[in-house]
């Protein structure tokens, strides 16, 4: 699992199932750089909660969906809002914040399965 948030496989073909749900996911896929990376990650962390039990409301703007979760997701969100929408390219180190940020909010999501 850990092997999923590297930058190598984020650079991959989005999950269809997503995809069926979103479709600005086409035109977002096509996002150059560590913009591109950022989103395609916060995409796929989606896919992973959705398999989680935590689905995302369609209409749920990421701010929100962040308040639902816990600790680590305002941090994604933020970074995921600046990168898809915001006008400076994002860093290597935004990335790297992301991506943990990620990991911590899975492995929550994991943790609560299991109780």
């Amino acid at each position: 699992m850990k092997a999923a948030f590297s930058a190598e496989v984020v650079e991959t073909r989005y999950p269809a199932s997503v995809a069926k749900e979103d479709p600005d996911v086409k035109r977002t896929l096509d996002y150059p750089g560590w913009r591109g990376k950022i989103v395609r990650l916060y995409l796929e962390f989606l896919d992973h909660a959705a398999r989680l039990g935590r689905r995302r409301r369609p209409a749920a703007t990421p701010a929100e969906f962040a308040a639902e979760l816990g600790d680590s997701a305002p941090v994604l969100s933020e970074i995921f809002e600046r990168a898809r929408w915001g006008p400076d390219n994002p860093t290597p180190h935004d990335f790297y914040r992301a991506s943990q940020a990620s990991r911590q909010l899975l492995s929550t999501l994991r943790q609560a399965m299991v109780k």
